[in-house]
C-alpha cells in the first residue's frame, strides 16, 4: 500500500473518532441535561448519567489511543525509515561505502531506500575502480608533468 493511501487513510479514522466522540459527548450532555430537569434527583437516572459519563470518557480513552496508534504508524513508516537513510548517507560521506538501509518494502520510501542502496553500489564499484587504478594514474600525470618541464 502506498504511503500517501496509508496516511490518507489514518486521517480519516482519526477524524472519525473525534467526530464520533465529540457527536456523543454532545448527545450525551444534551441527554443528562433533559434527564436532570426532568427528574430531578431520583436515582435511577442519577446512574443513567453516571453511564453517560462512563461512556463519553471510555470514548475519548479511546479516541486518544487511535491517534496515539495512528502517531506511532505514521512515525514507523514515514519517520524512521527516513531517518535510517539519513543515518546511512552520513556514513557515506564519511567515507564508509560498506553502510546500506536494510529497508524493505513495496512503499515509495522502501523504493527510495532500496534506490539509495543501489547506488551506494555503483559509488563503491567506482571508487574501487579508482583505488585500483590509483597508480596507474599518478604514473601518467607524473610523466605529463616531466613532459611539460622538458
Amino acid at each position: 500500500m502506498k504511503i500517501v493511501t496509508k496516511l490518507v487513510l489514518s486521517f480519516a479514522v482519526m477524524i472519525f473518532l473525534i467526530v464520533l466522540v465529540a457527536y456523543v459527548g454532545f448527545e450525551s450532555f444534551r441527554v443528562i441535561t433533559v434527564i436532570l430537569e426532568a427528574q430531578g434527583e431520583n436515582q435511577v437516572f442519577q446512574d443513567v448519567v453516571n453511564r453517560y459519563y462512563i461512556t463519553v470518557f471510555l470514548l475519548v480513552g479511546v479516541a486518544i489511543a487511535g491517534t496515539l496508534a495512528i502517531a506511532y504508524t505514521i512515525n514507523k513508516m514515514i519517520v524512521v525509515p527516513i531517518k535510517k537513510i539519513t543515518s546511512v548517507a552520513d556514513e557515506i560521506a564519511n567515507g564508509n561505502f560498506e553502510a546500506r538501509t536494510g529497508i524493505l518494502g513495496d512503499d515509495e520510501i522502501s523504493q527510495l531506500a532500496w534506490k539509495f542502496d543501489k547506488m551506494i553500489l555503483h559509488l563503491s564499484a567506482l571508487k574501487k575502480a579508482l583505488d585500483e587504478n590509483s597508480p596507474m594514474n599518478k604514473s601518467i600525470v607524473n610523466r605529463e608533468r616531466s613532459k611539460k618541464k622538458k
